[in-house]
């Protein structure tokens, strides 16, 4: 059995520091040991008042903690003499011997979603500091990692970038494509657990092609909110369950659909207009001689925001044939904005097998599937 003054310190790995930071350690064992206070923190001298981390704000003759205040109130708590919270945490394993460990594994799924530092920092004064002005920095935001790093790690396919920088710890590609465009990972291939890593990879925009998979994984992702692109036939009996809920709709294809989407939604849903530009009978989307009809028609429905066109190109055509197919819808896109003086910023075109064609005629957004997911 641990015995229950055993000290514990907590260290994360998004700390960009020398191998000499680690020496404060030391004194953080010393400093359990004698501050008789219930957390020991690290100190580290701010350099500028930033909303992203901790304070430590000495406050009559006590410490206290503030998780991630305003800008505005981090240059007060600097003035204070306030600390940046390296997010390092020391104390006795007594501090967690009053919980039923059996209690909270039984339901966890039901646990408080909260972090240690808004749940126990900020609810105690018994805090012990140890000063540190080694180097520090926090680099666990893309902004901050970039500043340390001067190129791509890991699988990656990179194009047209400027000041870019791609970390990827996935066994699978990610493909970054422009700084304006975005690249929409298709992921019916896949469930919320690896959702959940890659947008913790920059991977931030999903689309679904199924209604049930959709609703099953919004829910599961709520509390990481990406941005969700619907890219599947959207049948009318069933749109009223995801119009609410997506950010983009890929398949605009009936004035029907814009009725539901008009009354369904509160604020404007961001649409890209199906087209059939070769006239397949197997897929959906308004016939390319019927799209001026089709959009002026849509006019008449605020709620419906048309942003871009998509289509899909015939497959098992050569690579020249299909990229002659996207480059119809993108001439179509450029002969609408004049015609109606819109901006249609938008083309969604292109998945897996011909994502290169659909790049070369201009496509902003590419659905990829089964080539992110293939082993």
């Amino acid at each position: 059995k641990v015995p229950e003054f055993e000290q514990v310190c907590v260290i994360p790995i998004d700390a960009f520091v020398d191998n000499s930071f680690f020496e404060v350690l030391e004194d953080i064992e010393n400093s359990i040991i004698n501050s008789n206070k219930m957390i020991t923190l690290v100190g580290i001298n701010p350099s500028y008042p930033s909303a992203k981390y901790g304070y430590i704000v000495p406050q009559d003759n006590r410490y206290s903690f503030i998780e991630k205040p305003s800008e505005s109130k981090a240059q007060e708590y600097i003035n204070q003499g306030g600390l940046w919270n390296a997010g390092i945490f020391g104390f006795q394993l007594r501090l967690f011997c009053h919980l039923d460990l059996d209690f909270i594994l039984y339901h966890y799924q039901s646990q408080e979603n909260i972090s240690f530092d808004c749940k126990v920092c900020e609810n105690t004064n018994s805090i012990a500091v140890v000063k540190c002005d080694q180097k520090w920095k926090d680099i666990g935001t893309w902004n901050t990692l970039s500043e340390e790093i001067n190129t791509s790690y890991g699988n990656v396919i990179q194009d047209e970038c400027v000041n870019t920088t791609v970390v990827n710890t996935l066994n699978k590609p990610l493909i970054v494509l422009g700084l304006e465009d975005t690249v929409v990972a298709a992921t019916k291939y896949v469930g919320a657990v690896l959702m959940r890593e890659l947008y913790q990879n920059g991977v931030t925009n999903f689309g679904e092609n199924r209604v049930e998979a959709f609703l099953e994984k919004y829910e599961n992702l709520k509390d990481i909110n990406p941005t969700w692109h619907f890219i599947g036939h959207l049948q009318r009996n069933k749109a009223k369950k995801v119009i609410d809920k997506i950010d983009y709709l890929h398949s605009l294809d009936s004035i029907e659909l814009a009725k539901i989407i008009e009354k369904e939604r509160n604020t404007p849903l961001n649409c890209f207009i199906e087209v059939s530009i070769n006239l397949e009978e197997s897929k959906n989307g308004v016939p390319y001689m019927d799209i001026d009809s089709f959009m002026e028609e849509v006019f008449l429905y605020p709620k419906v925001k048309i942003v871009g066109l998509m289509m899909m190109a015939i497959k098992g055509d050569t690579s020249l044939d299909i990229k002659n197919q996207f480059e119809r819808l993108r001439d179509l896109r450029d002969r609408l904005e004049e015609k109606y003086k819109i901006e249609i910023p938008y083309l969604s075109m292109g998945m897996s097998d011909d994502y290169k064609e659909a790049l070369e005629a201009s496509a902003t957004h590419i659905r990829l599937g089964r080539i992110l997911w293939k082993d």
